[in-house]
């Protein structure tokens, strides 16, 4: 097994020199300290947004099953999950970029 990895790894690695492709290193570029310090922030007050909307979409269904009403608030808990989930991967994929 130990053998395959080598091989695949050297053929790949003659092949991009073949290739001539270059491979550089990631790194920020100057003067984005301030737009990388401000989607930080974005992301945080999103996410506290989407938990509070989430929270208060449980207690809203909580209160309705227990007046024995229509349920409502499952759509806020939905969407609000389907957000945290979003704005996470998000912040997720720009910081393996970065």
């Amino acid at each position: 097994m130990h053998i395959t990895t080598a091989l695949t790894t050297s053929v790949y690695t003659a092949a991009v020199r073949a290739a001539g492709v270059v491979d550089p290193t990631p790194e920020q570029p100057p003067g984005t300290d301030r737009l990388s310090t401000l989607f930080n922030w974005g992301v945080w007050i999103a996410m506290f947004i989407l938990s509070a909307s989430l929270l208060w979409g449980i207690v809203t269904v909580g209160a309705s099953l227990r007046a024995g009403g229509e349920v409502e608030g499952v759509k806020r808990v939905v969407l609000s999950g389907v957000g945290l989930v979003l704005v996470s991967s998000f912040g997720l994929v720009l910081g393996a970029f970065s």
